[in-house]
């Protein structure tokens, strides 16, 4: 998936800012729960999320998640989409 993390204003996040936090492995995508780090695609401008379905995954609604997290790892921000897995 792809996405893009924007200030208050809605100015997007600088390059040097997001490479520093997909660096750190600050921004994170899944399904249910954030469990891959994204990557970013600074011609773009966009982050890129990595959604896999686990085995054994139950048939029904389900959420992809992203998350930035602080430096401690606590949510800073947190980004949700309904999808139904069937």
């Amino acid at each position: 998936m792809k996405f893009r993390l924007v200030d208050a204003a809605g100015t997007p996040i600088p390059n040097a800012t997001a490479k520093s936090l997909v660096k750190a492995c600050r921004v994170k995508t899944g399904l249910d729960t954030t469990s891959r780090c994204s990557r970013y695609n600074a011609k773009q401008g966009v982050f890129l999320g990595t959604v896999k379905i686990p085995k054994g995954t139950r048939v029904g609604p389900h959420q992809v998640v992203a998350q930035v997290l602080e430096a401690g790892g606590a949510v800073a921000a947190s980004a949700t989409i309904p999808v139904s897995i069937r």
